[in-house]
């Protein structure tokens, strides 16, 4: 951690694929260019730390899919306004999410799918992001609803849909899941545009 202070011209840190353990360092929130947290598919545990977001911050893609992390999504994470696309999808992460995701009006790629979160979808939160065009939320104890005003905008979008005791309403889903697995739902919507997240 005393070293990742020092990185003060780190732009992009990519270490993705790698034999990786350890926390993650709070000290990258304090670097000034940071751009790019990857951090995928290592064995990095314990909790996102909060001073990950700063006000000025330059994040634009935080990626800490795959490992097993624990703990909730930081309160400052909505201080990262640049922040384009969020993947903490395959780690041991849990509680609710936070009505506050909807400030990152940036964000394109919304990943928490896999993971342990809890309660209701913001719904009223995710009608305000209006550059959203991937939202997996599948693999979680979510309730409620994927709000239909997305439906015109979201490329993919996967929740837990499936199954005869449905937790997650989606009309525009393009894969529904149940704990026995996922499914195309019956209706398929045409997608607008590619993305590939």
């Amino acid at each position: 951690a005393t070293a990742v202070a020092g990185w003060t011209s780190l732009v992009d840190f990519q270490v993705f694929y790698n034999d990786i353990s350890g926390s993650l360092p709070a000290e990258f929130g304090e670097l000034p260019d940071l751009t790019v947290i990857s951090i995928a598919n290592n064995y990095i545990y314990g909790d996102i730390p909060e001073g990950i977001c700063q006000a000025d911050s330059k994040l634009t893609k935080i990626d800490t899919s795959w490992n097993s992390l624990t703990g909730s999504i930081p309160k400052s994470i909505h201080t990262c306004l640049s922040l384009q696309r969020l993947y903490l999808d395959h780690n041991t992460m849990g509680s609710t999410i936070s009505t506050q995701i909807g400030l990152l009006r940036e964000l394109e790629v919304l990943r928490l799918n896999n993971n342990r979160f809890e309660g209701p979808i913001p719904s009223e939160s995710l009608k305000n992001m209006a550059s959203l065009v991937v939202l997996h939320l599948e693999g979680n104890r979510l309730v409620g609803t994927v709000p239909v005003e997305l439906c015109g905008q979201l490329n993919s979008v996967q929740a837990d849909c499936g199954g005869e005791d449905v937790q997650v309403v989606c009309a525009c889903c393009t894969l529904c899941c149940r704990q026995q697995g996922c499914q195309l739902p019956n209706i398929v919507p045409r997608l607008p545009k590619l993305f590939i997240p």
